[in-house]
């Protein structure tokens, strides 16, 4: 412990940044994530997991996330401050990072490095009244220095010699409105004007909210069941510093429809038969309309796409016919837990392996600003089945109820409520 506290010591007083890769290859190795993480977080660096680890499946996604790192725009020896106008105050700073090697106060804090996809978030509190006050600003400020060869001259005697690096400013401001209405609030949250008492009625930006609520219970960064510490650990990093526009694929995963075998309706079949083919946008092609997370949407005759935030999950159904293996994968493909982890999909033309590729493709590009996606095929009757199962968040899962289950429980405790008052 002691070794690590006078790391972080030396790392955080000389601005160096620590990425840590752990990549364990066997399911119960012990990384020390708890402490490896925090070297990490504490100086603006990333932590890299993932468990099982085989080198030539998971490969790729060494190589993209080191390309990635190395590629994006950085900012160093960062010091920021919210600022805010009289009324409202900082409360709490809600960031991976804390301490007194951070943080200066609630309101200001220093890290050796800050990138694109750190997230940091601040609580405001109201410490008097805004009677007289029709607007409420607050304003971030972020001193650093950017990632850039420095620049050199030449010195009188004629020797090189460089300049120091330069130091940038970058301010944000925000302004915020002031009412008194209670009409008003209703308004901007677009929240419905009349309702029964025993109607649950949300506004149009807060319908999903009670499936994401649910979702984050079933996540393995909260979820009660059996969880690997390590991978615990990366989960709620990742929570604390994830870009806010990635929390909803993270929470829900999308799941795509890419064939079935024998039960397949007339619009499902025409859905399926558009799906990777050019739009005639740029690139871009279709997707197939995504399913609820449930496993009753899942059937043994069927291939599926399933997105879940930090991998694509192709699940290929135990009664799926050997002709569409063939042409998903190559003539003679076996679909065992065995050899699915080094199945690759065709390529050729008009393949149903070339048409799963240009999905997967357009999928990773409308997330291209998010960590790379790494494709694995999964087999019926396997762990990896099992740990897809975990992500159908609409089903019971480690002892959470199902998505109707707990909008009923939730319904009652809004009766519940409503009768206390």
């Amino acid at each position: 412990r002691e070794f690590y506290e006078g790391l972080l010591m030396d790392c955080s007083g000389g601005g160096v940044c620590v990425d840590v890769h752990a990549y364990p290859s066997t399911r119960n190795a012990k990384m020390l994530l708890q402490t490896l993480g925090s070297i990490a977080t504490h100086t603006g660096g990333k932590v890299f997991y993932q468990h099982d680890f085989i080198w030539n499946r998971d490969y790729m996604r060494i190589y993209e996330d080191l390309h990635r790192l190395l590629t994006s725009p950085l900012a160093f020896m960062c010091e920021a401050k919210l600022r805010t106008s009289t009324g409202v105050a900082v409360d709490k700073i809600l960031a991976p990072f804390g301490g007194p090697r951070v943080l200066y106060d609630q309101t200001a804090f220093r890290i050796p490095r800050m990138d694109a996809d750190m997230t940091i978030a601040f609580l405001c509190k109201h410490v008097q009244q805004l009677d007289s006050v029709k607007q409420v600003y607050v304003q971030f400020v972020c001193a650093y220095t950017p990632l850039q060869p420095m620049e050199s001259g030449r010195s009188p005697d004629g020797s090189h010699e460089s300049s120091p690096p330069r130091r940038y400013l970058r301010v944000h401001t925000l302004s915020m409105p002031v009412t008194f209405s209670l009409s008003s609030l209703f308004r901007f949250a677009e929240c419905a004007s009349t309702s029964s008492a025993g109607q649950l009625i949300l506004p149009d930006s807060l319908k999903l909210l009670p499936v994401y609520i649910m979702s984050l219970f079933k996540h393995a960064a909260f979820r009660s069941s059996e969880v690997r510490e390590d991978e615990r650990i990366w989960h709620l990093i990742r929570f604390m510093g994830l870009p806010v526009h990635a929390y909803p694929g993270l929470l829900y995963p999308r799941v795509f429809p890419i064939h079935r075998s024998y039960l397949e309706k007339a619009r499902e079949k025409k859905m399926l038969q558009r799906a990777g083919l050019p739009t005639g946008v740029a690139d871009n092609v279709y997707l197939p309309d995504s399913l609820a997370a449930t496993g009753v949407k899942i059937s043994s005759d069927g291939v599926f796409l399933c997105d879940v935030g930090t991998a694509l999950f192709l699940y290929v159904g135990q009664h799926v016919k050997p002709e569409y293996l063939a042409a998903l994968f190559g003539e003679g493909a076996v679909v065992n837990e065995e050899n699915a982890p080094f199945l690759q999909l065709r390529t050729d033309d008009d393949s149903a392996g070339s048409i799963v590729s240009r999905i997967v493709g357009q999928i990773r590009k409308d997330k291209a600003t998010l960590p790379y996606l790494p494709l694995r095929v999964v087999n019926a009757n396997s762990l990896d089945e099992t740990r897809l199962l975990t992500h159908l968040v609409e089903d019971a899962i480690a002892g959470e109820g199902c998505y109707v289950d707990f909008l009923c429980g939730l319904h009652k405790m809004v009766h519940s409520k409503l009768d206390e008052s």
